[in-house]
């Protein structure tokens, strides 16, 4: 492996876990909360479109992967950037902690009012995550 790639399993993988741990504590939050009769269901609607098309996205390619054709014999496996991956991570970390704070964050204020005021900002993060993701989860 040349110096300064990775795997580009090992990085799908440790992005689609990031996604999926990160992910799965706001829907856990947001299920709690909502089952208490704190959130209505547009707070539901607006936590599983931030969430559900990026993790469908990543493992519907992973699942495309694990059944398409093995690397041809002597043929190296794909590699990704090292750097991107750190990118990919790091903006895919602060995303989710963001949902995850604004979620904290409504339990004594009116979600809808908070992002109203923040929404702009979460959309420019997802924006940026998508688009480093994509370098990982697209068709080689």
């Amino acid at each position: 492996m040349t110096e300064g790639r990775l795997p580009a399993k090992y990085c799908q993988q440790r992005l689609t876990m990031l996604w999926l741990i990160g992910g799965g504590a706001s829907f856990l939050l947001l299920f709690i909360q909502s089952t208490s009769g704190k959130h209505d269901p547009p707070v539901s609607d607006w936590l599983l479109k931030a969430i559900i098309p990026t993790l469908t996205l990543m493992i519907g390619a992973l699942v495309t992967l694990s059944i398409a054709a093995k690397p041809k014999e002597g043929e190296a496996p794909p590699t990704s950037d090292k750097f991107l991956y750190r990118v990919a991570m790091g903006l895919s970390g602060f995303y989710l902690l963001l949902l995850f704070i604004l979620l904290l964050q409504s339990a004594s204020a009116d979600i809808n009012k908070i992002i109203e005021n923040v929404g702009l900002m979460i959309t420019s993060v997802q924006s940026l995550v998508g688009l480093a993701l994509g370098a990982f989860f697209v068709k080689r």
